[in-house]
């Protein structure tokens, strides 16, 4: 299945950033969820790497919070970010048939060691899957979070 690509430096890291080219082109959202994975590659990264370490093969699911759900009474946005399996119906229930398909072919074909697969699910707009390669690589990301507890 085709997939567009995106590519950033932030830094002196790369992130590339690809997603199904079936999913809508809504460049405000696309734009936001982007800049949060660059924001926060580091942490992304590491998660990932921990939950496949734990789990197997899985995504990071990313949800903005609610206001009735927020711990915090500020205007920043906050999110709520779990790992789930690529056995978990309610990715496959929360996607269209084809991009439900290109999410299957990156669970199949993605390496954890170099990539990461995120899905950023908003009560509206449904679920957006994404294959994160960057530097640092997932086990860098996750050994480098594991060192402050050293």
């Amino acid at each position: 299945m085709p997939t567009r690509t995106t590519t950033y430096t932030d830094d002196g890291h790369l992130i590339t950033i690809h997603m199904a080219k079936s999913v809508s082109t809504r460049d405000d959202v696309e734009r936001a969820h982007h800049q949060f994975i660059v924001d926060h590659w580091a942490s992304l990264a590491a998660a990932s790497f921990q939950g496949f370490k734990a789990y197997g093969a899985g995504a990071i699911i990313v949800k903005e919070r609610t206001d009735d759900t927020a711990d915090a009474d500020h205007p920043f946005p906050t999110y709520q970010v779990w790992f789930a399996t690529h056995l978990n119906d309610w990715l496959t229930a929360t996607l269209d048939t084809a991009v439900a398909q290109w999410l299957d072919d990156q669970f199949q074909t993605y390496d954890p060691n170099e990539a990461g697969l995120y899905v950023f699910f908003d009560e509206a707009l449904g679920a957006r899957p994404y294959l994160v390669e960057g530097t640092p690589s997932p086990p860098a990301a996750f050994k480098a979070s594991r060192a402050a507890f050293n």
